[in-house]
């Protein structure tokens, strides 16, 4: 039990129901200034959201829908390439152990593939945009367990779903329960990346550095 745990000096196990309940309450405390930088990258997405439609028409009107199509898939592939050289360079044991980056390699490209197949490149942006919300999420929790993930990845979904519920109020936008999978999915995407971009290992030497 958690609270036999404590008095024995051991942490709480990460699937605990304590832990559950504390997970994004102790990453508020520990991580301020990370917050405070997501609140305001998800404020810009929340702020830009009315802008949107009319950039997307200009550029339709000078590249055509199909290029600029291609150009958000393009910024996707570019992305992913950008992120597999950063972990590349980040962990020197990937180039002796390249299978291990096949758990990474094969959603990640299951899930692009889904992406790209949305009609509107516009939900393509959002996508990026939330897996990079992920990411940042996950730089957040102290624990990996599942529950952490899932209270993490249900904090994604509900800011996805507030981003398609302030769109249900803009005159130029509208709602839809597609996107707030989409939304969520590529948060998710950014919470499986971090377990790699970010290992528990080097997170626990930075917190026991700030201490």
């Amino acid at each position: 039990m958690p609270a036999e745990r404590e008095r024995v000096g051991l942490p709480p196990r990460s699937g605990s129901w304590q832990t559950f309940k504390m997970t994004l309450p102790n990453t508020f405390r520990q991580h301020p200034r990370l917050w405070i930088g997501i609140a305001l990258y998800l404020g810009l997405i929340y702020l830009t959201l009315p802008l949107t439609p009319v950039a997307v028409h200009y550029f339709f009107a000078v590249i055509g829908p199909e290029t600029f199509g291609w150009g958000v898939n393009t910024v996707l592939i570019l992305a992913l390439l950008g992120a597999f050289y950063r972990l590349y360079q980040m962990n020197s044991s990937l180039r002796e152990k390249a299978p291990s980056v096949f758990p990474l390699l094969l959603p990640t490209l299951a899930i692009l593939v889904i992406a790209a197949t949305v009609d509107k490149p516009v939900e393509r942006i959002h996508f990026l945009q939330y897996a990079i919300l992920g990411v940042l999420v996950f730089r957040t929790l102290e624990r990996h367990g599942f529950r952490d993930l899932m209270v993490a990845l249900l904090w994604l979904f509900l800011a996805g779903l507030t981003d398609e519920i302030i769109q249900w109020f803009l005159p130029t936008r509208y709602w839809d329960i597609r996107d707030v999978a989409m939304n969520t999915l590529g948060g998710g995407l950014g919470l499986w990346w971090g377990r790699f971009l970010f290992p528990v290992g080097d997170i626990k030497v930075q917190a026991e550095t700030r201490q």
